[in-house]
């Protein structure tokens, strides 16, 4: 299993340059990567490039962020509206009652 992990500009870099095409990932994980709305298009690009047809990328995520602006809605909204071979789902909410509630979003190749 190869693990990547690096900031957005890097990870980027090495999705275009070092990782052949034709390699893909099954599953990738994420979380926290939402918090900034002028990096949907490179995450999705990312995910996009990186993710096997028939793979899953699950991003764990608060639902909104102060400061930044970034939300769960939001990102969903960017890739519904510029990634249309992308799905997009909640597929786990969690709400403690105390803290800001999360999801876990799973994104797929449409059929």
């Amino acid at each position: 299993m190869e693990k990547v992990h690096k900031g957005y500009n890097e990870i980027e870099t090495k999705a275009h340059v070092d990782i052949p095409k034709i390699e893909r990932f099954n599953a990738i994980f994420m979380a926290e990567v939402i918090y900034d709305p002028e990096n949907y298009g490179k995450l999705a690009n990312l995910i996009q490039n990186l993710l096997a047809k028939d793979g899953i990328c699950l991003i764990s995520s608060k639902l909104y962020y102060f400061g930044n602006g970034g939300s769960v809605d939001e990102f969903k909204d960017f890739i519904e509206e510029n990634y249309p071979n992308l799905g997009v789902e909640t597929v786990h909410e969690v709400d403690d009652g105390v803290s800001n509630k999360r999801e876990i979003m799973a994104i797929g190749f449409k059929p």
